[in-house]
């Protein structure tokens, strides 16, 4: 698709180009003969193929240009960008200005830019031959791509807040699909502050070339529409670009600060809630220990009697007694003299060994508190 305008100073032709998206889903192939036949006829630089044919999944060209003496100071300028809509496509631009005529290339650009860009230029035909204007058109689309992308997230953001704020995530599926969200948005945001970091880097370039421009024999063509950009030059519209990628480049930080602190929240959410489970499996192994502590008690108690009792009932000790009923031997002292000095040094022994386990095992957790408060690491033995 081709669009051409002309004024009796200056001509504007544009070539929308369009292509077969690639498996990958970004590169966009081209058919030889119209590419040939733009290089041949049209002016389209082979470098300017290579570069769009170069360039990787994840990025694309930045902004070059050519200055050439005796002709109009911008003589090329070409420059890549993506659209971030679902998925982010890939669009090139070259730039040819001479003395009296403007021609664009315009790779794989969304059929909205091209609509956008093809009514502006019918609706200001008179002025939209000045130079850098369909440049300022582009950039314009590109940041509100970002605008509508930065609101969709920001409303992710704003509803995982109000759940946390109505206490609607204590369950673990809540847990796990917040916080996966949570990380989703953090990469969007280092994204976005990439990508308009990248538009900065652009207008300023844009902004430099409108300066050359300016300072040259066509300044008074420089002037850009008040009745669209409320501006009156290129520099100035390309400034206001500028101040708006650098406001929401502030918004996205922001936003990116915001991420990280519900991330933290939420890490410490559920180490409070783990933290509280420990303190029941404690509590609870607290009292598993008390009843095993007190049937070992019980056992020391009952067991050096029983000890005692076996010994002496073997066939070892002959007390001459005669089966004549119920009869108690005079020797009887000599059961509770063996088994109560032995009950108590067993249960002494016993007080001892556990006192001095509890001892150390309280030591041992004071001295791993007074490490961590030191902000030292203490390993697992």
């Amino acid at each position: 698709m081709s669009s051409k305008t002309a004024t009796k100073s200056r001509a504007l032709t544009i070539f929308f180009i369009g292509g077969t998206v690639g498996e990958n889903g970004l590169h966009v192939h081209f058919q030889p003969q119209v590419m040939e036949l733009l290089c041949k006829s049209a002016g389209m630089t082979l470098g300017f193929l290579a570069d769009i044919y170069e360039c990787n999944d994840w990025t694309v060209f930045p902004t070059a240009s050519s200055i050439h003496e005796g002709t109009f100071p911008i003589s090329a300028v070409q420059y890549g960008f993506w659209v971030w809509q679902k998925s982010s496509t890939h669009s090139f631009t070259q730039v040819f200005a001479g003395a009296d005529s403007t021609t664009y290339f315009c790779v794989n650009f969304l059929d909205t830019l091209q609509d956008h860009i093809c009514k502006t230029v019918e609706s200001l035909e008179s002025q939209a031959n000045r130079p850098l204007f369909i440049d300022v058109l582009i950039a314009e689309s590109v940041l509100a791509s970002y605008r509508a992308a930065i609101a969709d997230k920001r409303a992710v953001l704003l509803a995982i807040e109000k759940n946390q704020h109505n206490n609607k995530t204590s369950d673990d599926a809540s847990y796990e699909a917040q916080t996966t969200k949570l990380h989703h948005l953090a990469v969007a945001w280092h994204i976005f502050r990439k990508d308009l970091q990248d538009i900065v880097g652009h207008v300023r370039h844009l902004r430099s070339l409108a300066g050359n421009s300016a300072a040259g024999p066509s300044q008074v063509g420089l002037a850009m529409p008040n009745s669209y950009f409320a501006c009156s030059s290129a520099d100035e519209a390309l400034r206001r670009l500028e101040d708006c990628c650098l406001f929401w480049a502030r918004w996205v930080d922001t936003y990116g600060d915001r991420t990280s602190i519900r991330i933290n929240l939420m890490h410490n959410l559920v180490a409070q809630r783990d933290s509280q489970l420990n303190q029941k499996i404690a509590l609870q192994a607290q009292r598993d220990s008390v009843s095993m502590s007190t049937l070992a008690a019980v056992a020391a108690v009952f067991l050096p009697g029983t000890f005692v009792c076996s010994v002496l009932s073997t066939v070892f000790f002959s007390y001459d007694g005669v089966d004549t009923g119920l009869a108690v031997s005079p020797l009887w002292w000599i059961l509770p003299v063996s088994a109560v000095p032995l009950t108590v040094l067993v249960l002494t022994l016993w007080f001892w060994w556990y006192r001095d386990r509890l001892s150390r095992t309280t030591t041992k957790l004071r001295s791993q508190e007074a490490k961590l408060e030191a902000g030292g690491w203490v390993g697992s033995t």
